[in-house]
């Protein structure tokens, strides 16, 4: 009986510190796939992926709450969570079985990160793909350039 007490208690701890994790991560660094305002509530559905992760919420942003957490890693459906009310948030997916690397090992090791240092990496990694692109832009005009020269010279047709 306290064996069981002390898995629910455990399990519990590690969803809502799961839960408060994404959303934390999500308002900071997440895209907002839908947004509506309706007279009494809003609806809302957000992801990011991160490192083998795609993290979701989506919710009705009620006063009676009514939202879902979702993680996928490496393409699988590892952790799905319905709550209104935290403690008393209902699991719909908790994968123990899955194929692929242990994903909370992973996750825990990302919360350990923290979510201000995830969003460092996440700019940091935004800025050098904008640098390759204006890069891309550079070498796409030098070609075009090129190309006119050497039809001017009519080394080419």
């Amino acid at each position: 009986m306290n064996e069981a007490k002390r898995l629910i208690a455990e399990r519990q701890r590690f969803v809502e510190k799961t839960i408060k994790f994404v959303h934390e991560l999500l308002n900071a660094e997440g895209k907002v796939l839908k947004h509506e305002t309706h007279s009494c509530h809003m609806y809302s559905l957000r992801e990011l992926q991160f490192e083998g992760f795609k993290f979701m919420d989506e919710g009705s942003l009620t006063m009676y709450g009514g939202d879902i957490v979702t993680i996928y890693f490496q393409g699988w459906k590892v952790f799905e969570v319905r709550y209104n009310d935290l403690d008393k948030a209902e699991v719909k997916e908790f994968d123990l079985t899955m194929p692929c690397p242990d994903w909370q090992s992973s996750l825990k090791k990302l919360m350990r990160l923290s979510v201000p240092r995830i969003a460092a990496r996440i700019d940091k990694a935004k800025k050098r793909a904008e640098a390759l692109y204006e890069k891309d832009i550079q070498i796409g005009a030098a070609q075009k350039q090129v190309r006119k020269e050497m039809e001017r010279l009519r080394l080419v047709v």
